[in-house]
Order: C-alpha cells, then sequence, then structure tokens
C-alpha cells in the first residue's frame, strides 16, 4: 500500500568488476521484471497491489527505505557486524525494520566483492569476476529483489537458495571449467 519506496545505490568501485553504469541499468531491468511478474498477483485485502510501487532513488540516508550495497567498502560498522564476515555471501537482503500498520519495510541488500581480498568465497564452482558477466549480475539482482518482495527461496528456479551456484555452473559449461551441482 507504499506508492513510493526509496532506494540508494552505493558502490565500491575498487573491488568491483563491474561499472556504475551496468549496475544501474540490471537494477532497473530487475525493478520492470518484479513490477511484471507482479501485476499478476492478487490485491491484498487492504487494497494494496504488490510491485506496483514506484522506485525512486535518493541519496543514502537513514531514511532510504532500500539500499544497494555493492562492495565490501560500502557497508557501515553495524552492517558488518550483523553480517560476520560478508566474503561468506554472494549476495543477501536483510530487512532491518518493517511497520506492521503501512507494511512497509526498510533494509539492505549487499553484493559481494568480486575481486580484491574481501571477494565472494569461491570453493572452486564459482565465476571469478562474477558481476562483469551481465547475466550473472542481472539474476544475481533479480534473486535479492524478490526476498525483498517477501518471497522466500524455493526449491527451484529464480528463488532457490543454491540458484546462483547452478547459473554460475550452467553459464560457464561452454568454458570447460569443473562446476558440481548440489543434488
Amino acid at each position: 500500500n507504499t506508492v513510493d519506496v526509496t532506494y540508494c545505490l552505493r558502490l565500491d568501485r575498487a573491488s568491483l568488476s563491474v561499472g556504475e553504469k551496468e549496475i544501474r541499468h540490471a537494477l532497473q531491468e530487475g525493478f520492470r521484471y518484479w513490477k511484471n511478474q507482479l501485476s499478476f498477483a492478487p490485491t491484498i485485502e487492504n487494497g494494496a497491489r504488490l510491485g506496483s510501487q514506484n522506485f525512486k532513488e535518493v541519496a543514502c540516508s537513514e531514511q532510504v527505505d532500500i539500499q544497494f550495497l555493492f562492495g565490501h567498502g560500502t557497508l557501515d560498522a553495524q552492517q558488518l557486524a550483523f553480517l560476520g564476515r560478508p566474503e561468506k555471501y554472494v549476495a543477501v537482503t536483510v530487512r532491518t525494520d518493517y511497520d506492521l500498520k503501512n507494511l512497509k519495510a526498510r533494509g539492505f541488500i549487499y553484493f559481494s566483492s568480486d575481486v580484491g581480498s574481501h571477494a565472494y568465497d569461491n570453493p572452486g564452482n564459482l565465476v571469478e569476476r562474477g558481476w562483469q558477466r551481465t547475466r550473472i549480475l542481472q539474476y544475481a539482482i533479480l534473486h535479492e529483489m524478490g526476498h525483498m518482495f517477501g518471497i522466500p527461496h524455493s526449491g527451484t528456479g529464480l528463488m532457490a537458495e543454491v540458484f546462483l551456484n547452478a547459473f554460475y555452473c550452467d553459464l560457464v559449461l561452454f568454458e570447460e571449467l569443473n562446476c558440481s551441482r548440489r543434488g
């Protein structure tokens, strides 16, 4: 039932293999995708419709609804303490506040660095410098935006918990990388 949702974008450019232009484009594509997908959802009893919000970019502040954080250097002390060791995540969505009356949340979506000393942990089956691959970046954003809309992990598909692991492998099979799959 919220007409406008504010978001901001922070980048730690030194720890990313992709530029701001590509990230902004992927975010806009993600908003469009979910707005289209959720247009088929039923209206909630109070008249609200999922995905009908206008997403407006603003400067980062404590008042912003969603922070999109790309790279380790974007995390503040509280976010670092909450995540513990951010390198264990490729990406993660965290709700920091929820207003039950207005059905409105605040939080951040963190995308780990993909280069440098704080790059995401790679057990050997993930693509190095994954964010420079447009499709990997796009699907990671889509997955995390799904959580933003309250969609939990599913067994398969875009919202599967190990979606990115499998997707990384599918994407690079032609490069003859040895990808292990979870069953």
